[in-house]
């Protein structure tokens, strides 16, 4: 079952009757929605209220819950903290795991980042500047800097000699909807996290001890690219606003009902993303190896997105 994506655009009050998600709008008009059917609410609107239940019964169900601030960017993330009965066996063999072997699998995502990369790039029809040679090069632990090569030649290619990548509250125009892409991934992949009963500060390369989703930051690694191809849709299909509209903010947030395969079955992103963290807990444990979403065969089997402008930027 596809677990459904809820995003709060308008001032609404959200609260729970009988474990159904009660969304109540301006005009009273009331939207109920079961909340096992629920995966993620993005709460995208600063006049929205809610009941201490719902967040209540989103932690018990394993819901995440993204929180944008006064800028309409993600801001804050509630995520399940007991879901998984065994957490602090899993959390053991999460810190037993020795530098050698996270470099390896530090090696497993950059490889397939690249390639995913390059896959955007064909599929636009973009020369790649050489980004499956440097995918196959890539060693343990990425000691030659491969990542952060790709990403500059990538960037090049797709948007430009001018183009800087930029982060943080005020960034505008394609970044901005880069950004808010990856955040809406980051949050699913931090609930899969979670509810796996691993511990989402204990990454695999990324080790910021301010931040607490150094995993989720690690894994979202090969997804960014799905957020790339829908933003540089827009971009080429006339889109030219600064900011962030609505529809815009929907079609974003769209890059979690994708299907791509995982382990020889084809998976919708709710699924992948939980599918994707429990291949890594097995891989903690010993008893199966780690794998990485095929992220690149899906952007090479899929097509350009349109859009109408007009339609994104009211």
């Amino acid at each position: 079952m596809i677990r459904r994506i809820i995003h709060i655009a308008s001032p609404a009050c959200l609260s729970v009757r009988c474990r159904q998600l009660v969304i109540r709008g301006e005009e009273s008009d009331e939207t109920v929605v079961p909340l096992e059917d629920v995966a993620t609410i993005v709460i995208d609107h600063p006049q929205t209220s809610l009941t201490a239940s719902v967040l209540g019964y989103c932690g018990e169900i394993g819901i995440c819950v993204v929180h944008c601030g006064f800028d309409r960017m993600p801001s804050a993330l509630s995520v399940p903290i007991v879901t998984n009965a065994r957490s602090g066996y899993h959390l053991s063999e999460q810190l037993a795991v020795s530098i050698p072997n996270k470099k390896r699998l530090w090696a497993l995502i950059v490889r397939e980042k690249i390639l995913a990369q390059s896959s955007v790039l064909a599929l636009y029809g973009r020369d790649d500047d050489g980004l499956v040679g440097i995918a196959d090069s890539v060693r343990s632990g990425d000691t030659d800097n491969a990542e952060w090569i790709a990403a500059a030649k990538y960037f090049r290619a797709l948007l430009g000699d001018e183009f800087v990548r930029e982060r943080g509250p005020k960034t505008l125009g394609i970044n901005a909807w880069m950004n808010y892409g990856y955040a809406v991934i980051r949050a699913l992949i931090a609930r899969s996290i979670v509810s796996a009963g691993l511990h989402p500060s204990i990454g695999i390369w990324h080790d910021n001890g301010y931040n607490y989703f150094n995993l989720a930051d690690d894994l979202i690694e090969p997804l960014r690219p799905l957020v790339d191809r829908i933003a540089y849709g827009m971009l080429v299909s006339g889109v030219r606003s600064e900011v962030l509209t609505v529809p815009m903010k929907r079609e974003l947030v769209s890059v979690l009902t994708h299907e791509i395969r995982f382990r020889g079955m084809t998976q919708n992103m709710t699924h992948l993303a939980d599918m994707y963290v429990l291949s890594l807990r097995a891989w903690y444990s010993h008893v199966a190896d780690f794998s990485v979403p095929d992220v690149s065969g899906y952007i090479r089997s899929s097509f350009i997105p349109e859009y109408d402008p007009a339609y994104l930027c009211p």
